[in-house]
């Protein structure tokens, strides 16, 4: 099983740990997507919160397979932080402005 996971992620020359990330980060996407027809909203496809589910999958990604290996595999919890570093920065980044955002467009809603 493992094996499988690992050769389904890794992609040309990036490993299966820098690709993780983006598949949780596309699942929240679609969930989120879901979600908010499952709800009835207007807005189905409202970036606001799809950034933000989008951004908080790829954190949760890397937290997910960084956490484990920094216990027990400390060269590849490394090569894990020097290649996801930029990633989970990046993805934090857009789930606060999508965050700001979306508390921007309550506070200004009649």
């Amino acid at each position: 099983m493992w094996s499988w996971f690992v050769e389904v992620l890794t992609v040309n020359e990036h490993q299966w740990y820098e690709t993780f990330p983006y598949v949780v980060g596309l699942f929240f996407f679609l969930a989120g997507i879901v979600w908010r027809t499952v709800k009835r909203e207007t807005k189905i496809l409202a970036p606001g919160p799809l950034i933000y589910a989008t951004g908080e999958g790829v954190s949760i990604g890397v937290l997910l397979i960084y956490t484990p290996t920094l216990i027990f595999h400390e060269s590849l919890a490394q090569a894990i932080a020097e290649k996801n570093g930029k990633i989970i920065a990046l993805a934090g980044f857009f789930a606060v402005i999508a965050m700001l955002r979306e508390l921007i467009d309550e506070w200004t809603a009649p």
